[in-house]
């Protein structure tokens, strides 16, 4: 079933030429993607980010080969809560 999601996302990047940003994904989804899209894709390029360094779940982008990928580009925002005593 997750192959079949990464493949959609993939055709829809393909077709439309715009990036797609993926939820958080554990290890073995992010490197079902990795092997799906390819690291020698000409045409589309993959980049991983989850908010600091060491993040066991990260989101994912699934971009056309043009595109710059930085992190801000993964809409990752810091929260703190703090509660009462």
């Amino acid at each position: 079933m997750f192959v079949d999601q990464v493949l959609s996302w993939k055709n829809q990047v393909e077709t439309t030429y715009t990036s797609y940003i993926t939820d958080f994904l554990d290890p073995r989804e992010r490197h079902i993607l990795a092997s799906l899209i390819g690291q020698n894709n000409e045409e589309l390029q993959f980049a991983s980010y989850g908010g600091m360094d060491g993040a066991e779940r990260k989101r994912m982008i699934i971009a056309p080969f043009y595109e710059e990928i930085v992190n801000d580009t993964f809409d990752i925002v810091l929260l703190e809560a703090t509660f009462p005593k």
